[in-house]
């Protein structure tokens, strides 16, 4: 290769290899704010399944709250009951339509909070651990239909991410040695210098790029 050649191909060179560490460089911004993304989407994932856990929480606290309330109801008709058998009439009328109005009002308060499974009859039992269960299973499917939250995948693809910008990073910096070693080549004042200069940039700059796509750089 004649001297004027080489400086062609160190020109070539120190073009190509300052335009691919740019594309590297710009390439590398874009693929990180496709980790800033999917930081917020882990973020905001996680408090909405935060937040219906706490909502389910607070609904199977309120329905053992709803049931002690309604034994309290229960125990108190009862003892309305035993008082309309102790007095007379019209008083013991009295004292029993007392009685079943609480047992009504009981009543609706309880199918009103779904206290009781359905086709158990009232005062049939409540069970927490079925309620729970419940409740569990219904969180499970508002997840799942709020559009498959799912924060730990995002927070492991934003690693994912981040992981694949520092390797396209270290790689571009070779690149950019490989430029560095094109300009010493330019400015070299002898030829073996020069060609020397030449073949280890052409080397860093393949090693570079083929680094950077090891990254999956342009997925």
């Amino acid at each position: 290769m004649t001297s004027q050649r080489v400086r062609v191909a160190i020109a070539l060179m120190l073009g190509v290899g300052s335009i691919t560490a740019g594309l590297f460089t710009w390439r590398a911004g874009q693929i990180g704010s496709s980790a800033a993304f999917e930081d917020r989407s882990a973020v905001s994932q996680e408090v909405a399944s935060a937040q219906r856990r706490i909502e389910v929480t607070t609904d199977l606290a309120a329905a053992g709250a709803e049931y002690t309330r309604y034994l309290a109801d229960q125990a108190e008709a009862d003892a309305a009951d035993a008082n309309a058998v102790t007095v007379v009439t019209p008083e013991a009328d009295i004292v029993a339509s007392y009685g079943q109005a609480i047992r009504r009002g009981a009543a609706a308060r309880a199918d009103a909070v779904d206290l009781f499974p359905a086709g158990q009859a009232l005062g049939g039992g409540f069970a927490l651990d079925q309620r729970s269960a419940a409740l569990a299973e219904q969180l499970e499917n508002d997840l799942l239909s709020g559009g498959n939250l799912d924060p730990d995948g995002a927070a492991v693809e934003a690693d994912s991410i981040r992981s694949r910008v520092r390797g396209l990073t270290w790689w571009t910096l070779v690149v950019l040695a490989a430029v560095a070693w094109f300009t010493v080549a330019q400015v070299a004042a002898t030829r073996s210098v020069r060609r020397g200069s030449l073949a280890v940039g052409a080397v860093t700059y393949g090693v570079g790029v083929l680094g950077a796509l090891s990254t999956d750089v342009f997925a």
